[in-house]
C-alpha cells in the first residue's frame, strides 16, 4: 500500500516534467545511418526524416515511428501510415499489434521508461479510437533498455527515439 501512494505521488510530478521538455525539445531528425544495429530494423529514414519501406507489404516488417527528444506525441507525419496500419487490422480480425517505445539513453532511466510509456500509450489511444480492441493491442516501453543503435551521440540518440510497430499473425 505505501509503495502505490509513493507511485501516485510521484506521476503527477513527472508527468509536469515530461510535459515542461517536450516544451524546449530539439527539431531535426537524422537523415544517414551509418550505424551498428543492435536488432533489425526493416524500415529506414529518408532525406527528410520520415520513414521509408524496403518491403511492399507492411504486414511482414516493423514500422518505426522516430521522435524528438522528449517528445511523445505522434508526429503528424505518421498518421498517414497508422491509417495503413489501422486497415490491416481491421480486415485481419485475428492479429494483433505490439506497440515497443524506446527512447535515447539521454535522462535517467525512470525517466526514459515514462516517456516511452507515454509515446506508447499515445500511439495505442490512437489505435482504440479508431476500434481496434484493446486485446489487441501488446504494448510495453523499454525505455533506453532496447537501442536500435549503441554509443550516445546526437544521432544515434535521434534513431532511438521511437515506437517500434509489428504485426502477430494468428
Amino acid at each position: 500500500m505505501l509503495k502505490l501512494k509513493t507511485f501516485i505521488k510521484i506521476t503527477p510530478a513527472i508527468v509536469i516534467a515530461l510535459l515542461l521538455a517536450a516544451c524546449s525539445s530539439k527539431q531535426g531528425y537524422v537523415t544517414t545511418t551509418s550505424y551498428q544495429y543492435v536488432h533489425p530494423v526493416i524500415t529506414e529514414q529518408g532525406q527528410n526524416g520520415q520513414s521509408t519501406t524496403q518491403s511492399t507489404s507492411l504486414a511482414d516488417q516493423q514500422t518505426i515511428l522516430y521522435y524528438q527528444q522528449n517528445n511523445y506525441l505522434i508526429p503528424q507525419k505518421y498518421y498517414a501510415t497508422l491509417i495503413k496500419l489501422d486497415k490491416l487490422l481491421m480486415v485481419n480480425p485475428n492479429w494483433t499489434i505490439n506497440i515497443l517505445g524506446n527512447t535515447s539513453n539521454i535522462s535517467s532511466s525512470g525517466y526514459n521508461i515514462s516517456l516511452g510509456s507515454m509515446r506508447v500509450y499515445e500511439v495505442r489511444k490512437y489505435f482504440l479510437q479508431s476500434g481496434i480492441a484493446a486485446s489487441r493491442i501488446n504494448a510495453f516501453s523499454y525505455g533506453n533498455q532496447a537501442p536500435i543503435v549503441l554509443g550516445n551521440n546526437p544521432e544515434g540518440n535521434s534513431i532511438n527515439n521511437n515506437v517500434i510497430l509489428t504485426f502477430n499473425k494468428n
